[in-house]
Protein backbone atom coordinates (compact mmCIF):
# COMPACT_ATOMS: atom_id res chain seq x y z
CA UNK A 1 0.00 0.00 0.00
CA UNK A 2 3.27 2.32 -0.61
CA UNK A 3 1.58 3.84 -3.31
CA UNK A 4 -1.37 5.09 -1.46
CA UNK A 5 -0.40 8.76 -0.92
CA UNK A 6 0.17 9.14 -4.64
CA UNK A 7 -2.98 7.59 -5.64
CA UNK A 8 -4.56 10.05 -2.32
CA UNK A 9 -2.87 13.56 -3.76
CA UNK A 10 -3.84 12.25 -7.94
CA UNK A 11 -7.37 11.87 -6.49
CA UNK A 12 -7.31 14.92 -4.20
CA UNK A 13 -6.14 16.99 -7.38
CA UNK A 14 -9.36 16.29 -9.78
CA UNK A 15 -11.75 16.45 -6.72
CA UNK A 16 -10.20 20.30 -6.56
CA UNK A 17 -10.50 20.79 -10.12
CA UNK A 18 -14.39 19.80 -9.67
CA UNK A 19 -14.72 21.99 -6.42
CA UNK A 20 -13.06 25.24 -7.97
CA UNK A 21 -15.21 24.83 -11.28
CA UNK A 22 -18.24 24.58 -8.99
CA UNK A 23 -17.30 27.39 -6.34
CA UNK A 24 -16.00 30.17 -9.29
CA UNK A 25 -18.35 28.92 -11.72
CA UNK A 26 -21.56 27.40 -11.16
CA UNK A 27 -22.05 28.25 -7.72
CA UNK A 28 -21.91 32.11 -8.82
CA UNK A 29 -23.68 32.18 -12.50
CA UNK A 30 -26.85 31.30 -12.89
CA UNK A 31 -26.40 30.19 -16.71
CA UNK A 32 -24.30 27.60 -15.30
CA UNK A 33 -26.02 26.54 -12.52
CA UNK A 34 -29.15 26.12 -14.49
CA UNK A 35 -27.49 23.38 -16.51
CA UNK A 36 -26.95 21.27 -13.40
CA UNK A 37 -29.19 18.88 -11.42
CA UNK A 38 -30.35 19.64 -7.79
CA UNK A 39 -33.01 19.04 -5.99
CA UNK A 40 -36.05 21.37 -5.99
CA UNK A 41 -35.90 22.45 -2.26
CA UNK A 42 -31.79 22.83 -1.84
CA UNK A 43 -30.05 26.00 -1.64
CA UNK A 44 -26.39 26.35 -3.73
CA UNK A 45 -24.74 24.38 -0.94
CA UNK A 46 -25.45 20.95 -1.90
CA UNK A 47 -22.44 19.98 -4.12
CA UNK A 48 -19.91 21.60 -1.30
CA UNK A 49 -21.73 19.50 1.60
CA UNK A 50 -20.92 16.62 -1.04
CA UNK A 51 -17.50 17.04 -1.75
CA UNK A 52 -17.00 17.47 2.41
CA UNK A 53 -17.99 14.35 2.65
CA UNK A 54 -15.54 12.87 -0.27
CA UNK A 55 -12.89 14.68 1.61
CA UNK A 56 -13.78 13.76 4.94
CA UNK A 57 -13.42 10.20 3.98
CA UNK A 58 -10.21 10.43 2.12
CA UNK A 59 -7.79 9.51 5.24
CA UNK A 60 -10.33 6.11 6.26
CA UNK A 61 -9.03 4.74 2.76
CA UNK A 62 -5.43 5.98 1.97
CA UNK A 63 -4.21 6.10 5.44
CA UNK A 64 -5.47 2.23 6.10
CA UNK A 65 -2.47 0.44 8.17
CA UNK A 66 -2.98 -3.41 9.23
CA UNK A 67 -3.45 -3.66 13.10
CA UNK A 68 -1.26 -6.05 15.04
CA UNK A 69 -4.75 -6.99 16.73
CA UNK A 70 -7.63 -8.91 15.16
CA UNK A 71 -10.09 -6.47 16.91
CA UNK A 72 -8.31 -3.31 15.28
CA UNK A 73 -8.44 -4.70 11.99
CA UNK A 74 -12.23 -5.36 12.65
CA UNK A 75 -13.12 -2.05 13.18
CA UNK A 76 -10.04 -0.34 10.37
CA UNK A 77 -11.95 -2.93 7.72
CA UNK A 78 -15.72 -1.66 9.02
CA UNK A 79 -14.47 1.96 8.48
CA UNK A 80 -12.41 1.22 5.03
CA UNK A 81 -15.75 -0.37 3.51
CA UNK A 82 -18.36 2.41 4.81
CA UNK A 83 -16.01 4.86 3.82
CA UNK A 84 -15.90 3.38 0.14
CA UNK A 85 -19.57 2.98 0.69
CA UNK A 86 -19.80 7.09 1.27
CA UNK A 87 -17.75 7.85 -1.51
CA UNK A 88 -19.27 5.63 -4.22
CA UNK A 89 -22.90 7.40 -3.14
CA UNK A 90 -21.61 10.46 -3.61
CA UNK A 91 -19.91 9.92 -7.13
CA UNK A 92 -23.32 8.55 -7.74
CA UNK A 93 -24.66 11.94 -6.82
CA UNK A 94 -22.21 14.35 -8.52
CA UNK A 95 -22.90 12.22 -11.89
CA UNK A 96 -26.22 13.28 -11.53
CA UNK A 97 -25.69 16.36 -10.61
CA UNK A 98 -23.43 17.73 -13.72
CA UNK A 99 -25.84 15.48 -15.89
CA UNK A 100 -23.68 12.88 -17.03
CA UNK A 101 -25.11 9.83 -19.09
CA UNK A 102 -23.90 7.55 -16.13
CA UNK A 103 -26.67 5.76 -14.28
CA UNK A 104 -26.71 3.74 -11.38
CA UNK A 105 -27.24 0.38 -13.40
CA UNK A 106 -24.33 1.65 -15.59
CA UNK A 107 -22.30 1.56 -12.22
CA UNK A 108 -23.24 -1.67 -10.87
CA UNK A 109 -21.60 -3.17 -14.49
CA UNK A 110 -17.96 -1.99 -13.48
CA UNK A 111 -16.14 -4.49 -11.55
CA UNK A 112 -13.99 -1.56 -9.35
CA UNK A 113 -17.89 -0.23 -8.10
CA UNK A 114 -20.00 -3.87 -7.78
CA UNK A 115 -17.37 -6.02 -6.15
CA UNK A 116 -16.58 -3.41 -3.24
CA UNK A 117 -20.33 -2.61 -3.03
CA UNK A 118 -21.24 -6.12 -2.24
CA UNK A 119 -18.53 -6.70 -0.11
CA UNK A 120 -19.72 -3.72 2.24
CA UNK A 121 -23.11 -4.80 1.82
CA UNK A 122 -22.75 -8.24 2.86
CA UNK A 123 -20.79 -7.19 5.68
CA UNK A 124 -22.54 -4.45 6.79
CA UNK A 125 -25.73 -3.11 5.00
CA UNK A 126 -27.36 -6.78 5.82
CA UNK A 127 -25.20 -9.24 7.75
CA UNK A 128 -28.70 -11.35 7.67
CA UNK A 129 -30.63 -11.00 4.60
CA UNK A 130 -34.40 -11.44 4.81
CA UNK A 131 -36.41 -10.95 1.46
CA UNK A 132 -39.95 -11.71 1.10
CA UNK A 133 -40.15 -13.15 4.30
CA UNK A 134 -37.13 -15.37 2.86
CA UNK A 135 -33.60 -16.39 3.98
CA UNK A 136 -30.91 -14.90 1.63
CA UNK A 137 -28.00 -14.97 3.42
CA UNK A 138 -26.07 -14.91 6.92
CA UNK A 139 -22.78 -13.33 7.17
CA UNK A 140 -19.93 -13.17 10.16
CA UNK A 141 -16.33 -11.64 10.39
CA UNK A 142 -13.61 -14.29 10.62
CA UNK A 143 -10.22 -13.42 12.81
CA UNK A 144 -8.12 -16.97 11.37
CA UNK A 145 -7.58 -15.66 7.87
CA UNK A 146 -4.94 -13.52 6.30
CA UNK A 147 -3.97 -10.36 7.31
CA UNK A 148 -4.05 -7.66 5.06
CA UNK A 149 -7.48 -9.38 4.16
CA UNK A 150 -10.76 -8.74 4.73
CA UNK A 151 -12.30 -12.22 5.66
CA UNK A 152 -15.61 -13.42 6.49
CA UNK A 153 -17.73 -16.10 6.90
CA UNK A 154 -20.90 -16.99 4.33
CA UNK A 155 -24.13 -18.56 3.88
CA UNK A 156 -26.35 -18.20 1.02
CA UNK A 157 -29.26 -19.39 -0.02
CA UNK A 158 -27.57 -19.52 -4.15
CA UNK A 159 -25.18 -22.15 -2.07
CA UNK A 160 -27.96 -24.23 -0.46
CA UNK A 161 -26.55 -22.88 2.73
CA UNK A 162 -23.39 -24.75 2.82
CA UNK A 163 -20.59 -22.74 4.44
CA UNK A 164 -18.43 -20.21 2.25
CA UNK A 165 -15.16 -18.60 3.52
CA UNK A 166 -14.66 -15.22 1.64
CA UNK A 167 -11.45 -13.43 1.79
CA UNK A 168 -10.29 -10.28 -0.33
CA UNK A 169 -6.97 -8.12 -0.14
CA UNK A 170 -7.77 -4.72 1.11
CA UNK A 171 -4.69 -3.78 -1.51
CA UNK A 172 -7.52 -4.75 -4.23
CA UNK A 173 -9.98 -3.29 -2.66
CA UNK A 174 -8.84 0.19 -2.40
CA UNK A 175 -6.90 -0.57 -5.80
CA UNK A 176 -10.73 -1.03 -7.61
CA UNK A 177 -12.12 2.22 -5.65
CA UNK A 178 -9.45 4.23 -6.63
CA UNK A 179 -10.13 3.61 -9.86
CA UNK A 180 -13.26 3.73 -10.11
CA UNK A 181 -12.90 7.29 -8.29
CA UNK A 182 -10.50 8.45 -11.29
CA UNK A 183 -12.59 6.81 -14.08
CA UNK A 184 -15.73 9.14 -12.91
CA UNK A 185 -14.11 11.87 -11.86
CA UNK A 186 -12.74 12.63 -15.04
CA UNK A 187 -16.37 11.94 -16.74
CA UNK A 188 -17.39 14.55 -14.50
CA UNK A 189 -14.77 17.38 -15.86
CA UNK A 190 -14.99 16.23 -19.39
CA UNK A 191 -19.09 17.17 -18.42
CA UNK A 192 -18.20 20.24 -17.01
CA UNK A 193 -16.15 21.40 -19.67
CA UNK A 194 -18.82 20.58 -22.51
CA UNK A 195 -21.54 22.55 -20.41
CA UNK A 196 -19.03 25.40 -20.21
CA UNK A 197 -18.01 25.95 -23.61
CA UNK A 198 -21.04 27.92 -24.50
CA UNK A 199 -20.19 30.31 -21.78
CA UNK A 200 -16.27 30.44 -22.25
CA UNK A 201 -17.23 31.48 -26.28
CA UNK A 202 -19.35 34.16 -25.09
CA UNK A 203 -16.96 35.97 -23.18
CA UNK A 204 -14.38 35.64 -25.19
CA UNK A 205 -16.35 36.69 -28.17
CA UNK A 206 -17.35 39.60 -26.09
CA UNK A 207 -13.64 40.70 -25.06
CA UNK A 208 -12.89 42.71 -27.45
CA UNK A 209 -15.51 45.02 -27.37
CA UNK A 210 -16.24 45.85 -24.26
CA UNK A 211 -14.69 49.09 -24.11
CA UNK A 212 -16.38 50.22 -26.96
CA UNK A 213 -19.61 48.43 -26.73
CA UNK A 214 -22.98 50.22 -25.89
CA UNK A 215 -22.39 50.40 -22.13
CA UNK A 216 -26.22 49.16 -21.45
CA UNK A 217 -26.10 46.11 -23.62
CA UNK A 218 -22.80 45.61 -21.30
CA UNK A 219 -24.28 45.98 -18.76
CA UNK A 220 -27.51 43.49 -20.25
CA UNK A 221 -24.44 40.75 -20.87
CA UNK A 222 -22.98 40.98 -17.34
CA UNK A 223 -26.85 40.69 -16.23
CA UNK A 224 -26.87 37.29 -17.90
CA UNK A 225 -23.55 35.75 -18.21
CA UNK A 226 -21.34 37.36 -15.31
CA UNK A 227 -23.74 38.52 -12.41
CA UNK A 228 -21.09 37.65 -9.63
CA UNK A 229 -19.17 40.50 -10.58
CA UNK A 230 -21.59 43.31 -8.98
CA UNK A 231 -21.39 41.31 -5.44
CA UNK A 232 -17.74 42.03 -5.91
CA UNK A 233 -18.40 45.59 -5.60
CA UNK A 234 -21.69 46.92 -4.42
CA UNK A 235 -22.10 50.54 -6.32
CA UNK A 236 -22.02 48.14 -9.45
CA UNK A 237 -25.54 48.26 -8.19
CA UNK A 238 -26.38 51.52 -9.31
CA UNK A 239 -24.81 51.54 -12.71
CA UNK A 240 -27.76 52.24 -14.79
CA UNK A 241 -28.41 55.14 -12.30
CA UNK A 242 -24.61 56.59 -12.72
CA UNK A 243 -24.58 55.65 -16.55
CA UNK A 244 -27.47 58.99 -17.40
CA UNK A 245 -25.25 61.27 -14.79
CA UNK A 246 -22.22 60.36 -17.05
CA UNK A 247 -22.00 63.34 -18.33
CA UNK A 248 -23.07 65.78 -15.24
CA UNK A 249 -19.30 64.96 -13.59
CA UNK A 250 -16.51 63.26 -13.88
CA UNK A 251 -17.20 60.98 -10.49
CA UNK A 252 -19.57 59.41 -12.57
CA UNK A 253 -17.86 59.01 -16.24
CA UNK A 254 -14.95 57.52 -14.49
CA UNK A 255 -17.05 54.78 -12.61
CA UNK A 256 -18.00 53.48 -15.72
CA UNK A 257 -14.70 53.56 -17.06
CA UNK A 258 -13.37 51.75 -14.32
CA UNK A 259 -16.33 49.56 -14.90
CA UNK A 260 -15.76 48.49 -18.20
CA UNK A 261 -11.98 47.90 -17.25
CA UNK A 262 -12.58 45.41 -14.71
CA UNK A 263 -15.28 43.50 -17.27
CA UNK A 264 -12.61 43.31 -19.16
CA UNK A 265 -10.20 42.07 -16.22
CA UNK A 266 -12.46 39.79 -14.88
CA UNK A 267 -13.25 38.18 -17.96
CA UNK A 268 -9.43 37.61 -18.76
CA UNK A 269 -9.05 36.55 -15.18
CA UNK A 270 -12.03 33.48 -15.85
CA UNK A 271 -10.37 32.28 -19.11
CA UNK A 272 -6.97 32.14 -17.73
CA UNK A 273 -8.17 30.32 -14.94
CA UNK A 274 -10.59 28.11 -16.71
CA UNK A 275 -7.41 27.31 -18.96
CA UNK A 276 -5.50 26.45 -15.62
CA UNK A 277 -8.07 24.21 -14.32
CA UNK A 278 -8.52 22.27 -17.86
CA UNK A 279 -4.91 22.67 -18.78
CA UNK A 280 -2.76 22.13 -15.56
CA UNK A 281 1.05 22.46 -15.78
CA UNK A 282 2.95 19.87 -14.69
CA UNK A 283 4.45 20.85 -11.03
CA UNK A 284 8.24 21.67 -10.68
CA UNK A 285 9.92 19.13 -8.97
CA UNK A 286 12.68 22.31 -7.47
CA UNK A 287 10.51 25.76 -8.06
CA UNK A 288 12.97 28.59 -7.86
CA UNK A 289 13.46 29.86 -4.56
CA UNK A 290 13.02 33.78 -4.23
CA UNK A 291 14.38 36.12 -1.27
CA UNK A 292 13.21 39.10 -0.50
CA UNK A 293 14.72 41.93 1.15
CA UNK A 294 13.05 45.25 2.39
CA UNK A 295 15.04 48.03 3.12
CA UNK A 296 13.61 51.89 3.95
CA UNK A 297 15.85 54.72 1.65
CA UNK A 298 14.91 58.36 1.87
CA UNK A 299 11.65 57.61 3.82
CA UNK A 300 10.62 55.18 1.07
CA UNK A 301 10.19 51.60 1.16
CA UNK A 302 11.86 49.46 -0.92
CA UNK A 303 11.65 45.49 -1.71
CA UNK A 304 14.10 43.85 -3.49
CA UNK A 305 13.29 40.82 -5.10
CA UNK A 306 15.63 38.18 -6.88
CA UNK A 307 16.23 34.74 -7.71
CA UNK A 308 19.03 33.01 -10.11
CA UNK A 309 17.57 33.35 -12.92
CA UNK A 310 17.19 37.23 -13.24
CA UNK A 311 17.95 40.74 -11.93
CA UNK A 312 17.32 42.51 -8.56
CA UNK A 313 14.31 44.25 -9.11
CA UNK A 314 13.04 47.66 -7.09
CA UNK A 315 9.65 48.43 -6.27
CA UNK A 316 9.02 51.59 -4.56
CA UNK A 317 6.34 52.40 -2.53
CA UNK A 318 5.13 56.05 -1.43
CA UNK A 319 5.73 56.37 2.54
CA UNK A 320 2.71 57.85 2.36
CA UNK A 321 -0.19 56.46 0.29
CA UNK A 322 -3.50 57.53 2.53
CA UNK A 323 -4.78 53.97 1.69
CA UNK A 324 -6.00 52.99 5.10
CA UNK A 325 -8.01 56.41 5.45
CA UNK A 326 -9.32 55.41 2.41
CA UNK A 327 -10.70 52.61 2.90
CA UNK A 328 -12.37 53.17 6.16
CA UNK A 329 -14.71 55.76 4.03
CA UNK A 330 -16.55 53.23 2.68
CA UNK A 331 -16.19 50.59 5.30
CA UNK A 332 -17.53 51.89 8.40
CA UNK A 333 -19.36 55.68 7.85
CA UNK A 334 -19.21 55.98 11.34
CA UNK A 335 -15.04 56.96 11.10
CA UNK A 336 -16.15 59.49 8.18
CA UNK A 337 -14.55 62.27 10.07
CA UNK A 338 -11.71 61.01 11.02
CA UNK A 339 -10.72 60.13 7.32
CA UNK A 340 -12.36 63.11 6.34
CA UNK A 341 -9.86 65.44 8.67
CA UNK A 342 -6.75 63.17 8.05
CA UNK A 343 -7.21 63.61 4.40
CA UNK A 344 -8.03 67.02 4.18
CA UNK A 345 -4.72 68.03 6.31
CA UNK A 346 -2.42 65.01 4.82
CA UNK A 347 -3.58 66.79 1.50
CA UNK A 348 -4.21 69.73 1.68
CA UNK A 349 -3.67 71.04 -2.08
CA UNK A 350 -5.05 68.58 -3.80
CA UNK A 351 -8.64 69.84 -4.59
CA UNK A 352 -10.44 66.72 -6.39
CA UNK A 353 -10.06 64.82 -3.11
CA UNK A 354 -11.50 68.30 -1.11
CA UNK A 355 -14.33 68.67 -3.35
CA UNK A 356 -15.27 64.54 -3.74
CA UNK A 357 -14.95 64.73 0.47
CA UNK A 358 -17.48 67.32 0.97
CA UNK A 359 -19.70 66.04 -1.46
CA UNK A 360 -19.06 62.17 0.36
CA UNK A 361 -20.37 64.97 3.59
CA UNK A 362 -23.39 65.92 1.62
CA UNK A 363 -24.62 62.49 1.01
CA UNK A 364 -23.28 60.62 3.74
CA UNK A 365 -27.41 58.44 2.75
CA UNK A 366 -27.07 58.59 -0.45
CA UNK A 367 -25.38 55.46 -1.93
CA UNK A 368 -24.71 56.44 -5.26
CA UNK A 369 -23.29 59.95 -4.44
CA UNK A 370 -21.36 58.87 -1.99
CA UNK A 371 -20.09 55.98 -3.51
CA UNK A 372 -19.11 57.58 -6.94
CA UNK A 373 -16.96 60.27 -4.84
CA UNK A 374 -15.43 57.46 -2.89
CA UNK A 375 -14.03 56.02 -6.12
CA UNK A 376 -12.76 58.71 -7.74
CA UNK A 377 -10.75 59.61 -5.04
CA UNK A 378 -9.60 56.11 -4.66
CA UNK A 379 -8.68 55.80 -8.40
CA UNK A 380 -7.20 59.59 -8.32
CA UNK A 381 -4.92 58.30 -5.34
CA UNK A 382 -3.53 55.31 -7.43
CA UNK A 383 -5.15 52.95 -4.85
CA UNK A 384 -7.52 50.78 -7.06
CA UNK A 385 -4.85 48.03 -7.52
CA UNK A 386 -5.57 47.76 -3.57
CA UNK A 387 -8.90 47.35 -4.06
Amino acid sequence: MNNNKEVKKNLKKQMSKIRSLWDIYFLQLQSLHNKTWVPENTEFKYVGTILGNFIDTFDVIYDYEVSEKEHGNYSRNMSLMQAIFIQQDIMTELLRTFRTDVEKRDLWRDDNYSINREIRNELMGHPISIKNSILTSTTLIAYNGDSGCINYMRHHKDNNFEFEFKSYKVEEIIERHSNFILTYFQKIVDQIEVMMEDFVKKIKDILPSVSTIDFPQLLDFVDQNLESLYRQDFGYYHLPSIYELRDVHPRYSKLVDLFREEVSRHIESHLENIDEIFNPQPEEDDPVQKESLIEFVDGNIHINIQDDSSEVNTIEFEDRSFDYEVSKLIDNRALFSMSYNVLKKGLPDDELVHEELDHMAKNLDNDLEYYCSYRLIRNHLNLDNNF
